[in-house]
């Protein structure tokens, strides 16, 4: 729609100015101006032959300079674009939109201790400039600054609280900054027969290492008039570049939850926001052992992330076979999102606790969480479930779930 709009204003700038372009009685001013919408179009071509009729009338002018500067470091042609800006830069110090052009250029050229330079010169002549800011926060991020970084990030939120790519860029620092996560999690569930609600709390513990992150969890359920406490410890450790993996173990009362739990998977990631995994579940339950194979296939498109989870099950009675899908929109980090999930087949919540009754389910969920602080997650999720029990009648369930994150 952007995109359009601007092409709109391009030909009104032709309707407005009878044979603009052709180099007659058109003042600089109207030739940048519709350099510029012809740029930002992505006509790049036309909107770099404008800026060259102006510096070939005005060889000073910074403001057809720039333009061509930053139209040539789109297109990849940055020793180009470095001379053009670096030119204005030097004729003009104040100049904070060239300045910020020549930041993107050597950034984008991996070169981010030059882009350090550039924006700290200008910050010395203009402080509180927030593109500045942003610039040289994002240059120390690449250097391997994330406090610096994070701290500059800040001041350019100060400095201009509306810009939202400002803000969100600061959140994204605050995301890889915040090494720990307490967490705590409340589930309930009603049924529409004489079944007793079941509950669900869990407290959990999340460090990230340079090798990887440690989660430590206890888990109480409450259900058929028992209660049972589990403690489990996740792990997700790097496996070279590309891959990591997830390693579980835990132990319980053995009412509700398997006495004992492990597991492990392998994740690898693949060109194209592609990832796929596959590892196995083993719980041991006092009526026997129940081994879980399970795998994904999962994207990153865009803003959304989906991800199809098969899981064949093996245990006395025999085997089964389940599945779920999740689809999250990301809405601002990692942290924050919507995500609608749902699963159907046998046996679809037997990693949890016991369900040997179950003979076949199927859920759908919609789960929000909201960073309502800097440190602070709020988590909510409502979903429905149908049950078929050994009986062989069904049962109906509505479950909601509440619980915060504590990031620091």
């Amino acid at each position: 729609m952007k995109r359009v709009l601007v092409f709109l204003a391009v030909i009104g700038l032709y309707a407005a100015v009878p044979h603009l372009g052709q180099g007659e009685g058109i003042s600089n001013s109207a030739r940048f101006t519709q350099a510029r919408a012809l740029a930002y179009a992505g006509e790049r071509a036309e909107a770099m032959a404008l800026c060259r009729e102006i510096l070939a009338k005005s060889p000073s002018d910074r403001n057809a300079k720039t333009l061509l500067g930053r139209i040539n470091a789109w297109e990849g042609n940055y020793d180009r674009a470095r001379a053009l800006l670096q030119q204005v830069v030097d004729a003009h110090p104040g100049d904070t939109e060239a300045r910020r052009a020549l930041v993107d250029v050597e950034l984008w050229s991996g070169r981010p201790q030059a882009a350090r330079a550039v924006a700290e010169e200008g910050l010395d002549l203009r402080p509180a400039s927030p593109n500045l800011l942003m610039g040289n926060a994002r240059a120390l991020s690449k250097l391997g600054f994330p406090e610096q970084a994070l701290a500059t990030a800040q001041e350019a939120v100060a400095a201009d609280p509306d810009n939202r790519r400002t803000r969100d860029f600061y959140r994204l620092l605050l995301e890889y900054t915040q090494r720990n996560k307490l967490s705590a999690d409340y589930r309930r569930e009603w049924f529409n027969d004489d079944t007793d609600p079941w509950e669900m709390t869990s407290i959990s513990y999340r460090r990230e290492f340079s090798w990887g992150s440690l989660i430590p969890r206890l888990n109480i359920a409450r259900r058929f008039n028992k209660t049972d406490v589990q403690f489990e410890v996740d792990s997700y450790p790097k496996v070279g570049e590309n891959m990591y993996g997830y390693l579980n173990f835990g132990v319980s009362g053995n009412d509700l939850f398997p006495q004992i739990r492990y597991g492990a998977e392998l994740y690898r990631n693949f060109p194209k926001g592609w990832e796929a995994s596959l590892g196995f579940r083993r719980l041991e339950f006092d009526s026997g052992g129940v081994t879980i194979y399970t795998g994904t296939v999962a994207r990153y498109i865009g803003s959304y992330w989906i991800q199809l989870r098969p899981q064949y099950v093996t245990k006395n009675s025999g085997s089964s076979f389940s599945g779920r899908v999740r689809i999250r929109r990301f809405l601002n980090g990692r942290y924050e999102y919507l995500e609608l999930s749902g699963g159907a087949g046998n046996d679809l919540g037997s990693d949890l606790v016991d369900t040997a009754s179950d003979l076949d389910s199927s859920s759908v969920q919609l789960a929000y969480h909201r960073r309502i602080r800097d440190s602070l997650v709020l988590k909510a999720n409502l979903g429905i479930e149908r049950e078929r029990l050994s009986n062989g009648r069904d049962r109906d369930g509505i479950f909601f779930g509440l619980g915060l994150d504590y990031l620091f």
